[in-house]
């Protein structure tokens, strides 16, 4: 059976509490409700903001720090799913 990434957004008191024992099956329930799943093969997902903040920083300075370097050294999210994304090269 093939995983699913899910992306979750739950309230910060429920992630606080996440370590306390709790057999409740609803709160299991609701985060995978609540989740994104992330499409196969999806590429490596960055903070988009940072991105965008650093690429008007410094590539108006200086015309020898181009996009793609600043993309590179972008900090990542979630790994890219290498599996799928092997396959589409």
């Amino acid at each position: 059976m093939a995983d699913i990434e899910l992306v979750i957004k739950i309230p910060e008191e429920m992630y606080k509490n996440i370590d306390e024992p709790c057999n409740d099956e609803d709160l299991l329930r609701y985060i995978i409700k609540h989740g994104t799943p992330l499409s196969k093969g999806h590429g490596r997902l960055i903070d988009a903001d940072e991105f965008k903040y650093n690429l008007e920083n410094f590539c108006s300075r200086s015309m020898a720090v181009s996009p793609e370097w600043i993309l590179e050294g972008a900090q990542t999210i979630i790994e890219a799913d290498k599996i799928e994304s092997e396959d589409k090269e």
